[in-house]
């Protein structure tokens, strides 16, 4: 269930199942890696599309107890 960040005129970022992505205002894209605890944003144009594994929604992972 992870999930792959393509940009216009560079490399494809991949991230992990626990890590987390959000679609913000203004096409902002908001990544967070889980092992680092770090936020990454991509401002409209600096990313081209996001391919998700099924299952593996925008927002934060919710973990049952």
């Amino acid at each position: 269930m992870a999930f792959t960040v393509r940009h216009p005129d560079g490399p494809a970022d991949d991230y992990g199942d626990e890590d987390t992505y959000e679609f913000l205002d203004d096409g902002l894209l908001k990544v967070q890696v889980s092992s680092t605890g770090k936020s990454y944003y991509f401002p409209a144009g600096e990313w081209k599309t996001l391919i998700a594994g099924g299952g593996h929604e925008p927002g934060p992972r919710l973990h049952n107890r």
